[in-house]
């Protein structure tokens, strides 16, 4: 019988919400619209990338995993006022442009909760076969 997959990882900081961070810009030469992501929320998504990849050395995650998986993700903000799905996004793409998973659409279930916590905000991510 083969080990079952678990990892976990912790990404320090308010999580931002990729769902409520655009930006609708004109293009002034074009005239068509564009739409960005707000700095703090790349600020945060550089910063989740960063640490995720420290933690994937550490675990010695040399391949991005192709496997199905399940997520359970705690969130650890300063207040309530966010809505879990929408921070989930953010996480899971991170997930991916950190090399830990091929792709963010392997995730076949997941679940999150929310927790207040002012002084260290985070969110814990684990990851398990599906």
């Amino acid at each position: 019988m083969g080990a079952i997959m678990y990892f976990k990882f912790v990404i320090i900081g308010e999580v931002i919400s990729k769902k409520n961070s655009n930006n609708l810009w004109v293009n002034k030469y074009t005239g068509r619209p564009v739409l960005t992501r707000h700095q703090n929320y790349r600020d945060w998504e550089e910063s989740a990338i960063m640490q995720l990849i420290i933690q994937r050395n550490l675990l010695e995650i040399r391949e991005p995993i192709t496997e199905l998986l399940s997520a359970t993700f705690l969130f650890y903000r300063s207040n309530f006022r966010s809505d879990c799905s929408n921070l989930e996004e953010g996480v899971l793409d991170s997930i991916e442009k950190s090399g830990i998973v091929k792709n963010d659409n392997l995730f076949r279930w997941h679940s999150s909760e929310l927790f207040k916590d002012k002084i260290n905000p985070r969110v814990e991510i684990i990851i398990n076969e599906y």
